[in-house]
């Protein structure tokens, strides 16, 4: 494949846009939902990643037909890929990189066994075993007249051949997406989301695919197989919050109960560097891969992360970076400077080792443990160790800077992978700017009182967004109450009050004056009293 002339100008745009990073645009999963952030400026649909494609990479795990998992033969350079995706009022834009050594085009044999990418949308998110009236599926082949069944109106798009591939650039104007397709582009909407590739290696044949969301290749019969993505609100910014727990986890390699009941969420680690340019584990998604939670209280801090990887290599007496290890990423005050103070500072964990070395604590319990297809890692830091080496004492609304860093190497002494939770960059050994952000919160998930009657019911969504709705039923004619607090107990809204009648009834919840964090949904009667803790997220 011939290398564009606009390649050199491409790489050295991109190795430089990528050294800061914008954290009001930073795509992120959180709870399996992406998160797409609104920009200000509408990229430039031109084939290169410009500065307004400041954020995350998203990955895309590699598949084959028939709905099994496979690898393609030639690695990630047989078949590749990662994406990004932007929204404001005037369009949906979207940017992905596909590394393919080898593109076909025969849309006469069939439109999907040629080299496209296919989008899948579910306007309301329902997630239907077929398609409705706001369910619909685009496909553009490589360049190709894309304007087949699956097209749209006015779109903009640009191909561009890049080292190993080529680039695809899309606008998809606002006023097409609610005119053809009733899908209206809002702050808090969420929708059905799903990316896919397919990819030809001879004419008439696809023998490849990379999706984001679902193994399934059936997302085009049925959105219930697509993923979640919400529009994020204009000036919004991506801060993770951390929240609190009162009893901490057991520390014993097991995704146990601590983690899972309640709010505390998984993130995903979508981005891969090396030498701060992109890379792809040869073995794709299923040779690096990962998710991780992280929480605290004023006793310690807690984290669980789990890795797929196809080999675990442990050489630390070659260097501990080289090793499949985790690294995680501390500035105490988030001051973002360009070189590390006394509250900046690295941790690195080997696998399965004595991880006592320079990056190491005092008194952290650590456990590795195998999961199918790679291995988890759990690990407790005592808050007094925090405090008493490092001059960190956890405690609510501390903002710190944060990042969460996986080596992989495939052989010993050479690291063939990193993945990220923040930068592109692979320098936040060297400087605390390139750190992502955090806040701990003063949420508390595990022990919220949850009394409720047998003549009454609340049913309130486990995640909210800015707009929400909320029900509850009544048996007896009487003067209800239903606010919401914060998790201190302050009433922060009233959404219905009075004498109600029996029955059910349905109130809409406008969060949008809200901070982010877990709230109370407390119903109060005559008969009793409901409550539901809900997490906001906007």
């Amino acid at each position: 494949m011939k290398i564009l002339p606009i390649l050199s100008k491409m790489l050295l745009l991109l190795i430089c846009f990528t050294v800061m990073l914008s954290a009001n645009n930073q795509s992120s999963i959180i709870n399996d939902v992406l998160i797409i952030p609104y920009v200000d400026d509408a990229p430039i649909i031109d084939g290169s990643p410009d500065a307004d494609w400041d954020f995350a990479r998203i990955g895309m795990r590699a598949y084959g037909t028939n709905c099994v998992p496979i690898i393609p033969a030639g690695g990630a350079a047989d078949l590749s890929a990662w994406y990004q995706v932007a929204w404001n009022e005037d369009g949906f834009y979207f940017y992905g990189e596909v590394i393919d050594d080898s593109v076909i085009v025969a849309p006469e044999a069939g439109e999907h066994v040629s080299d496209c990418w296919e989008f899948f949308f579910d306007g309301d998110n329902s997630k239907g075993t077929s398609y409705d009236t706001n369910d619909f599926q685009f496909r553009w082949i490589y360049d190709y007249d894309h304007e087949t069944k699956y097209g749209i109106v006015d779109e903009e798009v640009v191909w561009a051949e890049i080292t190993g591939g080529y680039a695809f650039e899309l606008l998809i104007p606002a006023l097409s997406l609610a005119d053809s397709f009733g899908v209206i582009l809002a702050a808090g909407n969420i929708i059905g989301w799903d990316v896919q590739v397919n990819d030809a290696e001879v004419e008439g044949t696809r023998q490849n695919e990379v999706k984001w969301w679902n193994e399934d290749d059936r997302a085009w019969q049925s959105p219930s197989y697509f993923g979640t993505a919400k529009l994020a609100a204009s000036g919004s910014t991506n801060v993770l919050q951390i929240p609190k727990v009162d009893q901490a986890p057991i520390v014993d390699g097991n995704l146990d109960a601590e983690w899972t009941d309640g709010a505390v969420p998984k993130i995903a680690i979508p981005v891969a560097t090396s030498n701060n340019t992109p890379n792809f584990a040869d073995g794709g998604y299923a040779d690096l891969s990962a998710s991780y939670r992280v929480a605290w209280n004023e006793d310690g801090f807690y984290f669980y992360g789990e890795c797929i990887d196809d080999s675990v290599i442990v050489a630390p007496e070659a260097d501990e970076h080289v090793s499949d290890s985790w690294e995680l990423f501390f500035d105490g005050d988030n001051s973002k400077g360009t070189s590390y103070d006394t509250n900046d500072f690295q941790f690195r964990w080997i696998y399965d080792y004595d991880h006592e070395t320079k990056y190491g604590i005092v008194g952290e319990e650590v456990v590795w443990a195998e999961i199918t297809g790679g291995y988890a890692f759990e690990l407790s830091i005592p808050a007094s160790s925090l405090a008493d080496s490092f001059g960190v004492t956890l405690s609510d609304e501390l903002t710190i800077g944060w990042e969460v860093q996986i080596n992989d190497a495939e052989v010993a002494s050479t690291r063939q992978n990193q993945i990220k939770w923040w930068s592109h960059d692979d320098r936040a050994w060297a400087s605390p700017s390139y750190f992502g952000t955090a806040i701990l919160t003063s949420v508390n998930v595990d022990e919220v009182p949850e009394e409720v009657a047998s003549n009454i019911k609340l049913s309130a969504p486990a995640i909210l967004n800015s707009i929400a709705n909320i029900s509850y039923t009544v048996v007896n004619r009487g003067t209800v109450n239903l606010s919401l607090y914060n998790i201190v107990g302050q009433e922060v809204k009233v959404l219905d009050s009075g004498v109600k009648s029996a029955g059910t009834h349905t109130v809409s919840l406008d969060a949008s004056g809200l901070a982010n964090g877990v709230y109370l949904c407390k119903l109060a009667t005559a008969d009793g009293s409901a409550t539901s803790k809900v997490l906001l997220i906007k």
